[in-house]
């Protein structure tokens, strides 16, 4: 049974019967489950983190159970049984309350994941968009408030300074000549007012005077222009004052100061302003849209990778994602098909293998039972018989050894505990020893032994070479045709000692070669895998093996460094 991790707390009602079982969680950990119940009815509560509840009723029918959500009186499901009381029954049940709790939960979670991916993309666009519209709002301010400043300088600057030439004009009498300073540099729609340097106001185009002193920036006096944001003093509302010298000579005489209103401008800004809120606006919604589109599409995958792994977790090898998804989600949906794929055939060759091996211990401890009860029996058995039946107790016990040692060595090499004894080895002859010692095996298929090497030392394990050569030789004695050849040649390349091993016999299938060093794999039910055996053991020399069937001829190939 699979309960998501965080899921693990289940606390039920105490009644007088109470039973335990052992879950697993997602993360691999254990969780021991209390059960309390009696056959009369009862509720029981499951409470799990992250606000979610299910509190469920067991109710006794005439043919069986069923479960009901006291909430809202839904049946959940139905299970049809004979016997009630039965244990196993009320698990089931249990189990399935916390698949449906635990999809609900995967639910809540990509729920949540699809709305953090909208979250961030709202806060990402809104956050540019509201970067924009202030840019925007300080781009059209300033290009209008400009605006109106550059109107009025122009206009000081278009009127000539010539009519002054032609009168007795000084820089100290301006006070007799304001009337013509106003009237040749009014401008329609502002008021116009004459200062002096010090700021003084000497006439206003309006007509009215007043004793008021302005505040003039020294960069005025330099020749330069300004404008200021100030208040009506009887309206109240904004006004933009723009500061421009008056020159006579190449020196500042006096000051002219334009004031108009902002009402129509600021109207106009905060218009466009608006406009562009409801651009933004439309913006945003478009990206919500688009964003919860892509919400979609980020989470379903991950919703169904998610159930997907779980069900893997729960041992359903069989499982497959279903739907295709583009680009590196459907990239990742092969994968885990692929994976699951390969671990259900792993699966089924562990599954035989533990039967073949299993199959293969028996037979010898089968025949000894039978010699061992054959010898006890009352009857008695004759010298010959004995020996015989000793002879065969042996042989089988022989096997058993021989048996136990591989599933050992399978062990080791399986869990990567190879332990590596390093010292200098005469590979010719640990060839001719490995040859040697099954000479007699391969005079029994009349097979003989070709071989021929050359004298070189190399740096190796030498009990784990020698198994290596007596594994793929022992293979080559069992698969070769009677009265056969079993060519055995070295040879010394560079670096390298090449040794190749070949025979004529019925060789391995095309579609078995790319499998034969996988574990687990076996081509000959009664073998142990030795290609895996062998493949590891050569891996751990930092070497390589191969394997080919070249049409007539059989052949293993391996390098070893010198």
């Amino acid at each position: 049974m699979y309960i998501p991790k965080g899921f693990e707390d289940a606390a039920m009602a105490e009644i007088p019967f109470i039973y335990t079982y052992v879950v697993y969680r997602g993360d691999g950990t254990k969780q021991t489950i209390e059960e309390r119940y009696n056959d009369n009815g009862q509720h029981f509560y499951i409470t799990i983190p992250s606000k979610w509840y299910a509190k469920v009723t067991v109710k006794k029918l005439d043919k069986g159970v069923e479960l009901i959500a006291n909430e809202d009186q839904k049946t959940l499901f139905e299970v049809i049984s004979d016997v009630f009381v039965e244990k196993l029954n009320l698990i089931h049940q249990i189990q399935s309350i916390y698949v449906q709790i635990g999809d609900m939960a995967t639910y809540g979670r990509s729920k949540t994941m699809k709305r953090k991916v909208i979250l961030y993309f709202m806060i990402i666009i809104l956050l540019t968009l509201g970067l924009v519209m202030i840019g925007f709002g300080i781009g059209i301010r300033q290009y209008y408030y400009q605006g109106i400043v550059n109107t009025f300088q122009n206009q000081a600057e278009a009127v000539p300074f010539v009519w002054a030439k032609q009168t007795n004009f000084t820089n100290t009498n301006l006070m007799d000549f304001s009337d013509k300073i106003i009237k040749n540099y009014q401008f329609k729609g502002a008021e116009l007012q004459l200062l002096k340097r010090s700021g003084q106001l000497i006439q206003s185009s309006t007509g009215f005077y007043e004793d008021k002193t302005y505040s003039v920036d020294p960069s005025v006096l330099a020749l330069k222009t300004i404008y200021k944001i100030e208040k009506n003093g009887y309206s109240g509302e904004k006004v933009m004052s723009v500061y421009t010298p008056l020159a006579f000579d190449g020196q500042v005489v006096g000051v002219l100061r334009y004031a108009t209103s902002l009402t129509k401008v600021n109207f106009l800004i905060i218009n466009l302003l608006a406009y562009g809120m409801i651009i933004c606006t439309v913006v945003a919604v478009i990206v919500f849209v688009v964003s919860l589109h892509l919400g979609n599409i980020i989470v379903r995958p991950l919703k169904d990778i998610i159930n997907f792994t779980k069900k893997i977790a729960a041992w359903q090898y069989k499982e497959k994602i279903e739907n295709v998804y583009p680009h590196e989600f459907g990239e990742i949906a092969k994968t885990l098909n692929y994976m699951g794929d390969e671990i259900l055939k792993t699966d089924r060759l562990k599954n035989d293998f533990i039967s073949s091996i299993s199959h293969e211990l028996r037979t010898p401890l089968t025949g000894i039972k039978g010699w061992i009860e054959t010898m006890q029996s009352p009857n008695g058995v004759t010298d010959e018989e004995l020996k015989f039946g000793l002879e065969i107790i042996n042989s089988e016990s022989e096997r058993l050894i021989v048996l136990v040692e591989n599933l050992l060595d399978f062990s080791r090499y399986q869990s990567d505990r190879i332990k590596l004894i390093l010292s200098e080895v005469k590979v010719d002859k640990l060839i001719r020893e490995a040859t040697f010692q099954l000479q007699k095996k391969a005079e029994k298929k009349e097979i003989r032994f070709i071989v021929e090497t050359m004298p070189v030392i190399i740096t190796a394990d030498s009990d784990k070479l020698k198994q290596v050569m007596l594994n793929i030789l022992d293979n080559a004695i069992k698969f070769s045709y009677k009265d056969s050849t079993i060519h055995v040649t070295q040879s010394v390349n560079h670096n390298f000692v090449l040794i190749k091993i070949s025979d004529t016999g019925i060789g391995i299938k095309e579609e078995n070669l790319e499998h034969v060093m996988k574990s687990f794999y076996k081509i000959d039910p009664k073998s142990i895998g030795a290609g895996f055996v062998v493949n590891n053991i050569i891996s751990s020399l930092c070497q390589r093996i191969m394997v080919s069937d070249p049409f007539e001829e059989f052949v293993n190939k391996f390098c070893l460094l010198k």
